[in-house]
């Protein structure tokens, strides 16, 4: 996430990212600029609900991880906690995380993410919707003349 990003979180949640977080997570969000809102709008239910309750959570870890957004915090007191971090997880799935449209899980390599077909083309992704019982088996390399071809991993 770039630092203008990184920063409103860390200014508008100050008690959510504390410098124990920063100190874990130098680089600050592991994750693009396209869950942004996901993460904010996650931050303010969570802020909220420290407030409503007075119960100190924080904060730990906030990254991707195949495709999804992963949230950590110190210590989870409810299931309406895990019920957000499920919410936002549940909205990444759908959100291209480079640019914020509306996306689908798309892997390149070994990589996986979920990305809008204008970024997943950019980047040289494909969805793998397409190929997802394969890839455990199958390499597949797609060419600049659009050919795609499925070879086997040894």
């Amino acid at each position: 996430m770039n630092d203008e990003n990184t920063k409103k979180l860390y200014d508008t949640f100050p008690e959510l990212f504390q410098e124990d977080y920063k100190r874990r997570n130098p680089w600050g969000f592991a994750c693009d600029d396209g869950w942004f809102n996901i993460i904010y709008e996650l931050s303010e239910k969570l802020q909220e609900y420290r407030s409503r309750t007075g119960i100190d959570i924080y904060v730990i870890d906030v990254k991707e991880k195949f495709g999804e957004l992963i949230c950590y915090l110190d210590h989870y007191p409810e299931e309406y906690i895990l019920s957000l971090i499920r919410q936002a997880r549940q909205q990444s799935l759908s959100t291209c995380e480079i640019c914020g449209k509306k996306g689908t899980k798309s892997i390149h390599c070994s990589l996986i993410k979920t990305l809008c077909q204008r970024c997943a083309k950019e980047l040289g992704f494909i969805e793998t919707d397409q190929y997802s019982p394969l890839l455990l088996f199958f390499s597949i390399v797609e060419y600049q003349d659009g050919q795609t071809e499925i070879t086997s991993i040894r």
